[in-house]
C-alpha cells in the first residue's frame, strides 16, 4: 500500500468549535494534522463606523440630555473595545444593545431608526429586516 493509498483510508475528522476558545484539539490516531482558526461574525468596522455616525448625529436628536450623553458615552465605549488590543464580541453587542436602546428613545427623526436597523444588522441581532 502506497503513502497516497493510506492517505484515503486515515479518517477525517472535523471538530467545530464556537465561542471563545483556545488550546489545541486532537482527535484520530497518533498522527494528527491540525488547522486553527478564529473568526468573527461581527463586522467591526462597520460597527466602529455607526457608533461615529451615532456620536456625530448624538446632538441633534429629539431626547433627554441625560440619554444623549450616556448614549454618547456608550458609543465611545463600543469604540474603544473595538479598536482595543482584545475585542470583545460578548462586549461589544452588549454595548451596541445599548446604544439601540437609547437611539429608542429619540424621536422625530428617522436617523435613530436607520441607524438602529444597520447596527441590529451588523451585531447580528437577527430583528432587522
Amino acid at each position: 500500500m502506497t503513502d497516497h493509498d493510506s492517505q484515503a483510508f486515515r479518517p477525517n475528522n472535523t471538530v467545530t468549535v464556537h465561542g471563545a476558545n483556545s488550546g489545541n484539539i486532537a482527535s484520530g490516531n497518533r498522527d494528527v494534522t491540525q488547522l486553527a482558526s478564529t473568526r468573527s461574525n461581527m463586522a467591526t468596522a462597520d460597527i466602529a463606523e455607526i457608533m461615529r455616525a451615532v456620536i456625530e448625529v448624538a446632538g441633534s436628536l429629539n431626547m433627554a440630555d441625560r440619554d444623549r450623553d450616556e448614549l454618547v458615552r456608550t458609543a465611545e465605549s463600543a469604540q474603544y473595545e473595538i479598536e482595543g488590543p482584545n475585542p470583545d464580541d460578548g462586549e461589544i453587542k452588549s454595548l451596541g444593545s445599548r446604544v439601540i436602546r437609547f437611539l429608542g428613545r429619540a424621536s422625530d427623526s428617522v436617523v435613530p431608526v436607520v441607524l438602529t436597523k444597520y447596527l441590529e444588522l451588523k451585531l447580528g441581532l437577527g430583528s432587522a429586516e
